[in-house]
């Protein structure tokens, strides 16, 4: 998702959810949209791969901005193989390793994750699936619906 526009063919979202990929209340970062998300707790929002196989050689990272409108928001972040098959590593997002640890409310926040930071031994496929970026409001003891922005998502080399 770069400069307002979605560029991967859907997505498998889950939860509660919904995905306004043509937003513009959460100020878009770059471009003319950003994606607003509004859920429950456990919601997850989880791009797929053109034909389930995005190459990614020569890429080392993950990047996306994400604007909470909840004070002390965190997300998890994960990918996952064709078949539904889980790496088996889910990222922590908030964990201060990747970019601020207590995102500023209502202001972009830039993660950039290592790729291998998402597989087995940091050995990360030519190609992937699918990737989730899961809201862990939660965590803040309310399950009340909540409302976070996604935008400037990317692959870095």
């Amino acid at each position: 998702y770069d400069n307002g526009k979605f560029d991967w063919p859907g997505d498998y979202s889950w939860g509660t959810i919904s995905v306004n990929y043509g937003d513009t209340s959460g100020a878009p970062l770059s471009g003319p949209y950003d994606i607003k998300i509004t859920d429950t707790i456990w919601s997850g929002w989880q791009p797929y791969s053109l034909n389930w196989d995005f190459d990614v050689v020569g890429c080392s990272k993950l990047t996306f901005a994400l604007k909470p409108t909840v004070a002390g928001q965190k997300w998890n972040s994960a990918f996952l193989y064709v078949g539904d098959v889980s790496t088996g590593i889910t990222v922590d997002v908030t964990s201060g390793e990747y970019g601020p640890a207590v995102p500023a409310l209502n202001e972009w926040n830039t993660y950039t994750i290592p790729l291998a930071a998402y597989f087995p031994n940091g050995k990360v496929p030519s190609s992937i699936y699918k990737f989730n970026i899961q809201d862990q409001n939660q965590d803040l003891g309310t399950t009340a619906t909540n409302v976070w922005y996604i935008d400037n998502v990317g692959f870095l080399p």
